[in-house]
């Protein structure tokens, strides 16, 4: 009996509610209705045809305990229709509660396949990476050696072949897909795309959705990434600089792999930066941080490269410098 009405519940529930957020609303009217009628039946079984001492609230109070088939027994039937009532009230109970576990099941089995299968939203993520290039994967993976995973979300149009240790969302780069990423939230958007058209599309589609985030882009070619800086959508880096090193390797074989080892924290060495929060002269910004200073950005927005140890950073100044991650 208790499988039927489960069955019939079950049916009815498909047949009234299509999406998620409907079944939830008619579970939630079912188990009120459920409660109500229950406690109104058995008031009047035992207070008004038994002629019983209940009051309405003590009735209500016995059918939340019954519905969940808890019993305490310290309010019981002294009726025949107040058994009745009784037995129904558990009855339908444990069918209700049952359809309830069984919608809650199904609702994190859903979240948690959306989620796997990058069907899901992104939310509060301070970085997005967006695109399926091997590129996007070296940065994630840089990232991720910062200790940044829980903070980056990845936006791709190809669909993983394992499953990456940051939270992802598979989808296009229109503005629809870039809401559902989570693009208003992020504090750094990452562009890597293999063609620059799509890179300025997703350029001004993101400024347009966040103006504040900041954009870094790969760029098939240099005058794409000067376009996108001189029209201050993104920092870029253009895969000429790839070229460049290509070609130093032949008459500077060691410059590629020393900029290769900077720009990696699994290396020995890391080249970073960080604003200055007092005015230090160069020698004792490097003695305070173990460091060797590369540049200095001023406030206006002029570079000095490899300053003296006499040179005075201001307060707010930028540092580009390196430092030992290891030993």
């Amino acid at each position: 009996m208790i499988f039927t009405l489960y069955r019939a519940l079950r049916k009815l529930r498909r047949t009234l509610a299509v999406d998620e957020r409907s079944r939830i609303l008619f579970i939630i009217v079912l188990w009120i209705t459920l409660w109500l009628v229950s406690s109104l039946l058995f008031y009047y079984a035992e207070t008004i045809h038994g002629n019983g001492g209940l009051s309405l609230g003590d009735c209500l109070y016995w059918a939340l305990i019954t519905m969940a088939t808890v019993g305490y027994g310290d309010i019981t039937p002294t009726t025949s229709l107040g058994r009745i009532v009784a037995a129904l009230t558990a009855i339908f109970g444990i069918a209700v509660y049952t359809l309830a576990i069984s919608l809650l099941a199904d609702a994190f089995l859903n979240i948690t396949m959306r989620r796997i299968l990058g069907l899901a939203g992104l939310r509060k993520k301070d970085i997005l990476v967006i695109g399926s290039s091997e590129t996007c994967k070296h940065a994630i993976q840089e990232l991720i050696e910062n200790g940044l995973e829980d903070r980056i979300g990845w936006l791709t149009e190809d669909q993983p072949k394992t499953p990456p240790d940051v939270d992802f969302m598979v989808g296009g780069v229109d503005e629809e897909s870039l809401q559902r990423a989570g693009v208003r939230d992020a504090k750094h958007v990452v562009l890597c795309l293999d063609d620059d058209s799509k890179t300025i599309h997703t350029a001004l589609l993101v400024k347009k959705l966040n103006k504040d985030a900041s954009i870094i882009a790969q760029t098939e070619t240099s005058k794409t990434a000067e376009m996108l800086r001189e029209l201050g959508l993104a920092k870029a880096v253009s895969k000429s600089i790839i070229g460049r090193l290509l070609a130093s390797s032949v008459f500077e074989p060691d410059v590629p792999e020393v900029i290769t080892e900077l720009a990696s924290i699994e290396g020995e060495l890391d080249l970073t930066e960080s604003k200055s929060d007092e005015t230090v002269n160069v020698e004792t910004f490097e003695e305070k941080r173990g460091a060797k200073v590369l540049a200095v950005k001023k406030k206006n927005g002029s570079i000095i490269y490899t300053p003296g140890k006499d040179y005075r950073i201001e307060k707010g100044d930028t540092v580009v410098y390196t430092r030992k991650t290891k030993g």
